[in-house]
């Protein structure tokens, strides 16, 4: 039987308030495998996108299909296929025409950053937690390298490191939970780590924050007909 998590995270810039928002729904498949839907909107880079991201069991990309609209123009749509040996992806672009790449991995990668908050909670899923440590190293697929995700879509990979800070309970506008600590850190020096709060087997973004774009990201609503162990606290 099919179940769903529904949820809206709001973007939160320090000095400007809401500067956007994602709703996203997730659905369980019966055969292990998870699909993400979301939009995406950034009111002051004027970013609108919309994307279906699936993994298997193993919380590994598997496929995805982003649509970016920038001040109300079309930029791009782009169909990605991963796997142990390569990524596919097949695009239209607004000003570049259709563009096919194969993009040549030593293995299936362990995220694909499609630019939804969602998506970021979901890297935390490739820390193992019985490995020595609290830094592990990941290969990342994504669909643009710039920060608010606004170029492309086409795909890249580049290493980033995930880091676990431990346990800490979490009050949001959604309700309090309980959630693990991490940061990602990208291959940019000049980037500051993202620092995530997660909750529950789903990997569900809590709140992130990110000084590169001086913003938080912070979960708002969430409604789910699974009745999870450690679900939000009123």
């Amino acid at each position: 039987m099919l179940s769903h998590i529904c949820g809206r995270i709001s973007y939160l810039h320090q000095e400007h308030g809401e500067t956007g928002r994602e709703w996203f729904r997730i659905t369980r498949n019966t055969d292990g495998t998870r699909t993400l839907r979301a939009t995406c909107e950034m009111d002051t880079e004027g970013i609108l996108r919309d994307l279906v991201y699936t993994i298997g069991a193993d919380w590994k990309p598997l496929d995805s299909f982003v649509r970016l609209h920038s001040s109300g123009q079309f930029s791009g749509s782009s169909w990605f296929r991963f796997s142990d040996t390569s990524i596919v992806c097949e695009a239209e672009l607004a000003e570049a025409g259709r563009i096919s790449q194969i993009i040549s991995t030593s293995e299936r990668p362990h995220v694909f950053a499609a630019h939804a908050l969602t998506c970021d909670g979901w890297q935390v899923s490739q820390f193992d937690h019985g490995r020595p440590g609290k830094r592990q190293p990941i290969l990342s697929a994504h669909c643009s390298p710039q920060a608010d995700g606004g170029s492309g879509p086409l795909g890249g990979v580049n290493p980033k490191e995930l880091e676990y800070l431990g346990r800490a309970e979490k009050v949001v506008p959604a309700g309090t939970f309980d959630t693990e600590h991490y940061l990602i850190h990208t291959p940019r020096e000049d980037w500051p780590p993202l620092e995530l709060w997660v909750h529950g087997e789903d990997r569900i973004l809590v709140q992130l924050d990110w000084p590169v774009l001086k913003s938080s990201y912070v979960l708002t609503e969430l409604t789910s007909d699974i009745s999870q162990r450690s679900g939000p606290r009123s």
